[in-house]
């Protein structure tokens, strides 16, 4: 459980920081469900948020919610 956990959370970092440098656009990750559906929470909760924060919410929620399924499956 701790090698998925490990990889969870680097490919979370990953993706942040891609977004972060601009080398991925949020575009380009609305084409992920998971991705699209926590991105319209997360701009429906925080609708006066800039984009940068909205990204750092978004990129939470799916760790959040991959860590959850991880615990729920063991």
């Amino acid at each position: 459980m701790a090698n998925v956990a490990d990889e969870i959370a680097y490919n979370h970092q990953d993706i942040d920081d891609g977004l972060w440098a601009n080398l991925l656009t949020v575009e380009q990750m609305l084409e992920f469900p998971l991705f699209r559906v926590l991105y319209g929470e997360a701009l429906r909760r925080r609708p006066k948020f800039g984009e940068k924060p909205i990204h750092h919410g978004v990129i939470r929620e799916t760790l959040n919610c991959l860590v959850v399924d991880l615990i729920t499956a063991a």
